[in-house]
């Protein structure tokens, strides 16, 4: 897997934290690029506390099951509310899909 390498400011965190609370869920696998892509939004230490679900079989913590019952297709894949939302989102998308009202100085774009 490609090392987060971005650095994570205020507002990366504050929303990382958000999506844990909130119940949102990133399902990935660790050898998607586009997953990578992502993560490296957030930035290292906000990417570290995000929802995430490895759906490779052969990834670490590998919760392929889970994956396969929520009928996820494509990587990445945001869970919210039970309502799949697949592919590389930007961070504003993510903070109003989910409901967050925090700081929105996101760094980094797509």
């Amino acid at each position: 897997e490609k090392q987060v390498e971005t650095v994570s400011g205020e507002s990366e965190l504050a929303l990382a934290e958000h999506l844990v609370k909130s119940g949102a869920k990133f399902y990935g696998a660790y050898w998607c690029s586009h997953c990578s892509k992502q993560k490296s939004l957030f930035g290292t230490v906000a990417a570290a506390k995000l929802p995430y679900i490895e759906c490779a079989k052969d990834g670490v913590d590998s919760q392929r099951a889970l994956c396969a019952q929520k009928k996820i297709q494509m990587f990445p894949s945001w869970v919210v509310d039970g309502k799949i939302f697949p592919g590389t989102r930007e961070l504003k998308d993510i903070a109003e899909l989910t409901g967050y009202q925090g700081p929105m100085n996101f760094k980094y774009r797509k």
